[in-house]
């Protein structure tokens, strides 16, 4: 498939070196000068990814992704600029007006790596409209549980059969106020959809009136739990029979209508399980004691160096005092080198770090512990008081600066050589990107010139072989991930101890 990428600047030399960063690729390149002009050609071609420029005449890069959204959603959006008012730029993304953002001067490795990445975002948001465009068009469709429990309903069926979408959920698919389905036929149509078979047949459903609605319906496992329903009237008029105000209005309220007990649709088709339980079954069980855990973290001859913990979000401060406590006690016995603690805190509130730098002050009166904080940019780059007083907070008990997901945040290389912090986490698909032959080595020669700066370089959830062959030729710091050890009992660190008898 011919893959087709917008161009928009209104620098011609910006678009040139665009243009010759991706003449290796086998990209459609298409070029407009401002934003009116980039619409013009939305409007007429199949764009599958846009690169904009932010400062423009006419239109800014913003607005232009704001009236690109509308008109051809499935085009990836990426702004790039050297100059954006940051937090225009985040309530952009928030709103999913901006997917990528870029600042100039680029790194051909990073904007190069988020193009390729757009692209295939584009065939999941283009797949994901066909399925919208399905569901809300004229092809009536409804969702069911595995107990044949009407979850879902689109506006096409609800016209079918002159009903709101809350008339049917809850309802049985073959239940006599549904259908006029004999029971034998349920059975054959559970025991093929079971067999991950789809069956298609005759079907007759009933209105509100309770006049049959024939049609042929075919029905498509979902998972185990649900089961999806496309219907073809028999009789096409049955889809404007009814006021179509009426479906579309139940349709579209759908998520932000709840039943009694505060849960929404869509949240019923997450949790709801009708599987009934016994009363032996439905008996509270007795608090287990945590079994407190930690990740191993190694560095490139495999030794390891540090111990991440998962728990930033959910432990008490008690609780971090005894996660603490007992891991002192193995590493003080089975280890001579310095403890490095790692915790994410990524997506979390600077209050997330409250009880465990209490706990991790009161352990480091037994011995001394270092440690590592992965946050998000907003909090490394934003002036608001309470950013600035985490990260003082966290400076004045010792602990290095992480940045969160480097390869996929808004900062570039060069920025990250000007913020105050003492290291970088990879998003995974860096990883995945170095390994690429044709690409890969622009992406090694990023690594290298930060850890030529003194930026630690920590490489997370590595799970494939081909990930960890590729960290070594980056020179990452830290490595973590199943491919190497998964998250273990305190209790068993002495596995990676000097005296250990492993491996």
């Amino acid at each position: 498939m011919q893959l087709n990428v917008l161009l928009v600047d209104d620098e011609n030399g910006i678009i040139q070196a665009l243009r010759r960063m991706l003449r290796a690729e086998p990209y459609q390149l298409f070029e407009a000068s401002d934003g009116e002009e980039a619409l013009e050609i939305i409007q007429r071609e199949d764009i599958h990814l846009m690169v904009t420029d932010y400062k423009m005449p006419r239109r800014d890069g913003i607005s232009l992704c704001e009236e690109v959204r509308r008109l051809s959603p499935a085009t990836y959006r990426l702004l790039l600029s050297g100059q954006v008012d940051y937090k225009a730029l985040q309530q952009a993304w928030k709103d999913g007006v901006v997917h990528r953002f870029v600042a100039k001067p680029w790194d051909n490795y990073t904007l190069t790596m988020h193009i390729h990445e757009g692209l295939r975002q584009h065939a999941l948001l283009q797949r994901l409209e066909q399925m919208q465009q399905a569901i809300v068009a004229d092809q009536a469709m409804l969702l069911t549980d595995d107990n044949w429990i009407v979850r879902l309903a689109n506006p096409a069926l609800c016209r079918a059969l002159d009903c709101r979408e809350s008339d049917l959920l809850g309802v049985n698919l073959f239940s006599a106020s549904l259908s006029t389905i004999a029971i034998t036929l349920e059975a054959e149509v559970t025991r093929q959809l079971d067999a991950g078979q789809v069956w298609l047949g005759y079907f007759n459903l009933l209105n509100q009136n309770h006049d049959q609605v024939p049609s042929w319906m075919a029905i498509s496992p979902l998972g185990k739990r649900y089961r999806l329903c496309a219907l073809n009237l028999v009789n096409e008029h049955d889809l404007n029979h009814a006021d179509p105000a009426l479906a579309v209005s139940s349709y579209h309220n759908t998520n932000s209508r709840k039943d009694q007990s505060g849960t929404s649709n869509s949240e019923l088709l997450v949790n709801t399980d009708t599987t009934s339980l016994g009363a032996e079954e439905t008996s509270i069980a007795p608090v287990a004691q945590l079994e407190f855990r930690a990740l191993p973290v190694f560095n490139a001859q495999g030794g390891l160096v540090a111990l991440e913990s998962h728990q930033l979000g959910n432990y008490s401060k008690t609780e971090w005092d005894s996660w603490f406590s007992q891991l002192v006690n193995t590493w003080d016995t089975c280890f001579t080198e310095t403890l490095n603690v790692i915790v994410d805190a990524s997506g979390l509130a600077p209050s997330c770090t409250d009880h465990f730098l209490a706990a991790l002050n009161n352990a480091r009166q037994q011995i001394p512990i270092q440690c590592s904080v992965i946050l998000d940019e907003d909090y490394l780059i934003s002036d608001e008081p309470s950013a600035q007083a985490w990260q003082a907070q966290l400076q004045e008990h010792g602990c290095k600066r992480l940045i969160s997901h480097f390869g996929r945040s808004f900062l570039n290389a060069r920025q990250i050589l000007n913020l105050p912090i003492d290291g970088i986490s990879l998003a995974p698909e860096f990883l995945t990107n170095i390994q690429d032959a044709k690409t890969g080595a622009a992406g090694i020669r990023m690594l290298q010139k930060l850890h030529e700066h003194g930026v630690l370089i920590y490489a997370r959830n590595i799970h494939q072989s081909e990930a960890l062959v590729a960290t070594h030729k980056a020179n990452i710091d830290w490595l973590s991930g199943a491919v190497m050890s998964h998250e273990l009992h305190l209790n068993q660190l002495h596995w990676y101890g000097p005296d250990s008898q492993l491996g």
